[in-house]
């Protein structure tokens, strides 16, 4: 006959392999978008045909002269507007088509870029 603390050693043990179990399925891997979503991001067209995560940072806009001052790391030398503004990129799409609109600002310095 089995003892009382032979039978809760087993129930314990089953409880343990399905807690681990259970935790297991939550932290395969999830799709890209789903990635994307919980980092706060929008699955979406980045540039020609290339779907990624674009992602929005609050500082954008703010003026700087290099990117460490930037929460996306990139300072942008925009040259769209007839008065030179050097501001931080406020999304990923932003970032990449950063050649397109002058380049990046790294240490108060254009840095030329290509337009992807």
């Amino acid at each position: 006959m089995m003892s009382l603390k032979y039978i809760i050693g087993i129930f314990a043990a089953f409880v343990a392999i399905g807690l681990v179990a259970c935790n297991s399925s939550n932290t395969k891997a999830k799709t890209p978008e789903e990635k994307c979503a919980v980092k706060g991001g929008e699955w979406k067209m980045l540039t020609r045909g290339v779907m990624g995560c674009n992602m929005t940072y609050n500082d954008g806009q703010k003026k700087c002269n290099d990117g460490t001052q930037c929460k996306s790391n990139v300072c942008l030398w925009d040259t769209r507007t007839t008065k030179l503004s050097k501001h931080c990129a406020a999304t990923t799409i932003e970032v990449i088509h950063a050649g397109c609109t002058g380049g990046k600002v790294v240490k108060g310095m254009q840095v030329p870029l290509g337009c992807p």
